[in-house]
């Protein structure tokens, strides 16, 4: 199968090979930004859940320091004492 290709040919046939060459690789290009996008995405919200971590512990140590203090004034309360809370701290 010994076909001569002329130079039209031969020009279709390299354009159609570079085409394809071109796609691929702007596919793995596509490939390559969904790749960063979708990290950035991870990171944002891992950094939303540091934050979240943060105000949830925060939350929870208000509650436990306001529960410290309210024992502490029922006591004092039943005791007939006053004092201040802040220089208990």
């Amino acid at each position: 199968m010994n076909k001569k290709w002329n130079k039209k040919q031969a020009g279709f046939v390299l354009a159609d090979a570079l085409i394809g060459l071109m796609i691929t690789a702007g596919g793995i290009c596509l490939i390559c930004v969904n790749q960063q996008i979708l990290q950035k995405v991870k990171q944002q919200n891992y950094d939303k859940y540091q934050v979240s971590q943060k105000v949830l512990n925060e939350s929870k140590y208000q509650v436990l320091k306001a529960e410290r203090e309210h024992k502490i004034l029922q006591r004092v309360g039943n005791s007939g004492v006053s004092f201040d809370i802040e220089k208990i701290e």
